[in-house]
């Protein structure tokens, strides 16, 4: 039997693995050889786990989907070749990700845009605050997608993006909850505050001297 995740999903640059259970079989007996889409053919590494038990191991070069082929003994497993479907996290591109949540803007939908036309195939999978905050996915066409969530909670939101299991580029994002205005007001009465205590004896000032 032949089995294991990457067998059918995998990412670019990242040593993907699968399992085959063989009993009677040594290393020699077995073979895999994969197919990329740009037409090229290389072998897999076989590596043996134990008297049954034998690991296939290959690295991804460029997205699309593979074609993984599998002999044992000269023979064809069942069900190969197997389709792996190659992405590449890092050409998942996200746009117009909010960098806070308003409070008057609670229970009102927020929204980024994410474009994966580049990254291969495979699947993107979103979770805001570990799944507790939904997030519905719309497909604009050309494999760009819009993300909407809805913020209940005056708290921090956590939004994971992962494509093929791996986070893509920027993933995890951390929104706050606060207020803009608010926020520039502190700062301006911070800035104020250091206005105020500006003279030379802040910088340095003489041993047993009154700083002025």
């Amino acid at each position: 039997s032949v089995y294991g995740e990457n067998l059918r999903s995998a990412s670019v640059g990242k040593t993907a693995s699968f399992m085959v259970h063989a009993i009677g079989a040594e290393a020699k007996d077995i073979s895999a050889h994969v197919t990329v889409p740009s037409g090229g053919k290389f072998p897999a590494k076989v590596v043996t786990l134990d008297d049954v038990t034998f690991q296939i191991e290959w690295t991804p070069k460029e997205p699309g989907e593979h074609s993984v082929d599998v002999m044992l003994a000269d023979q064809r497993v069942p069900d190969a070749p197997f389709a792996c479907n190659v992405g590449a996290p890092d050409l998942v591109h996200v746009r117009n990700m909010p960098r806070r949540i308003q409070p008057s803007k609670l229970h009102t939908d927020h929204s980024f845009e994410i474009d994966a036309s580049a990254a291969g195939s495979g699947n993107l999978e979103i979770m805001i605050n570990g799944g507790r905050v939904p997030c519905r996915v719309r497909e604009l066409g050309s494999r760009q997608y819009m993300a909407i969530f809805t913020p209940t909670q005056s708290m921090t939101h956590t939004i994971e993006m992962r494509f093929n299991g791996e986070h893509v580029s920027g993933s995890p994002w951390k929104l706050p909850v606060e207020d803009r205005g608010e926020r520039r007001q502190e700062m301006e009465r911070t800035m104020s505050y250091y206005s105020e205590l500006s003279g030379p004896g802040l910088v340095r000032a003489p041993v047993n001297r009154t700083a002025q």
